[in-house]
Formats: structure tokens, sequence, C-alpha cells
């Protein structure tokens, strides 16, 4: 089933003691259609994390709305997985273990799991890892299992903030190749939030730009570089203007 993403004034406030009500977001208002490559950028603080908990289901808007193919959202959706810029992988399971948890969970029978698994885990790079243990991993391979374990549920939309962050330069530009690779597959739509304007101009059909907090979507620019994407991309004349124009809305914001 395809995903589409929207927002209708959303809006988030929270409540400081001594301070009363403290906007944090919005009102935002887009649409992102069914396999749509969406990231999303903006200055720190300005609710990008926010957006994304409010569209996983796990926080509720102060007003305004936001829907998963034009339905209110009110709880988690199977249909939608969630990764953040921790692993947080249980270090006493194996690789195989961690990637098949959410299945285990669902109820899924063993033998079940493991193939569900043992099938994504070339996808990963991690077909020679299945037995190993997260203190046995560097950070891109932590990072795998944990895009893994979103991915063997076959969700049809992804919602990742800031995946691979706290990752070195050139682990973090294998993983977003990698990440854009899977995507090319399956073709969930995807929500990824990025503090790298490369990455974002590198991966998104669009790139949604917040202002300062409360975040407000300042701009909203279609990535017209053609695909299939190569790192090599980032060296084009096209990208580097696309890169100097988010820069520029970022700055002016």
């Amino acid at each position: 089933m395809s995903i589409i993403f929207g927002a209708q004034d959303a809006t988030v406030d929270y409540s400081v003691d001594g301070w009363g009500h403290l906007p944090a977001l919005g009102p935002v208002s887009f649409q992102i259609e069914a396999g749509q490559f969406v990231c999303l950028v903006g200055p720190s603080g300005c609710g990008k994390s926010t957006l994304v908990r409010l569209l996983a289901g796990l926080q509720a808007p102060s007003a305004g709305l936001v829907t998963i193919n034009n339905e209110p959202i009110t709880q988690p959706s199977v249909q939608v997985g969630l990764m953040s810029q921790e692993a947080n992988l249980m270090p006493w399971r194996s690789v195989i273990e961690n990637i098949a948890l959410p299945l285990e969970l669902a109820g899924m029978s063993s033998s079940e799991r493991g193939h569900a698994v043992n099938s994504i885990l070339p996808r990963l790079g991690l077909e020679e890892f299945g037995n190993a243990f997260p203190g046995e991993l560097s950070g891109g391979m932590a990072q795998r299992v944990a895009l893994g374990r979103v991915l063997v549920a076959s969700p049809d939309a992804l919602l990742l903030d800031e995946p691979f962050g706290a990752l070195d330069a050139m682990t973090r530009e294998r993983m977003g190749m990698d990440l854009l690779a899977l995507w090319t597959d399956l073709r969930p739509t995807v929500l990824m939030v990025t503090h790298s304007i490369s990455e974002a101009v590198l991966l998104a059909d669009r790139v949604l730009i917040l202002s300062p907090r409360p975040g407000r979507i300042i701009a909203d620019l279609h990535i017209d570089l053609l695909r299939p994407r190569q790192l090599s991309d980032t060296h084009s004349l096209r990208f580097g203007e696309l890169a100097r124009q988010v820069r520029e809305r970022i700055q002016q914001s």
C-alpha cells in the first residue's frame, strides 16, 4: 500500500513552567506523495524531529492536522518505519536477532523471521555478520543493522531522523548511497531529516526547508537531478546551484 503524508496548519506548542506556552513548530502545511524521497533541513531546534514524531503518531499536534493517506494520524502505524540517529541495538542479541525484533514482537514464527532477515542481509551488506554482536560492529555497520530492523517489516514509508549524523563523512556517504539503492528497489515514501545540505540534494526529490523555531516551511525545492544518482553528481554545476539555493534560504530565514 502506498503512503501519502500530509499536514494542514499543524502546530506544536510546549507548556514550560514560568514561561507559558513555547511555540515549537508551525503552522506547517505540505503533502508528500507516495514513493517520494523528501529531505527536511533547517537550523537546530526548529522542530524537525517534532515533525517526524507527529507523522510517526508518537505525538499529537497542538492544533491543525497531520494525515496518512488523507486520514488523521492518531497512533503509530505498522506501515511506517522509524529510524533515529542512535542505532539502539540490544547488545546481547546478534545482528540477526536485532533485525528480527519487530517480527518477533509481531508474533511471527522463528522460521518466518529467519527467512525475512536472511533475505535482507545481503542488501545491507551484512550477510557475513549475521551472528556478530553489536559490540563487534563499526558505527556504520550498527546503523545498517538499525536500518535493517526498520526495513525487515516491509514498511510502506520511512521516517528517518538524522540517521547518519553520528557517522564519519565517508561512511555517511556510503550509507546514503546504500539507502538510495534500497529506496530505488523498494520505493517506500521517505521523509529524512538531515543537517547536511549536500546529503539532502543528493538523495531527495524535494527538499523542505524550515525556518528557525517555531519551524515553518519557507521553501519546497524540487531537485531536478537525473536518477539514478551517483556521488559524482556532487561535482556537477547543477548540484552546486541547488545546494547554493538551499543554503541561501536557510541563511535568509
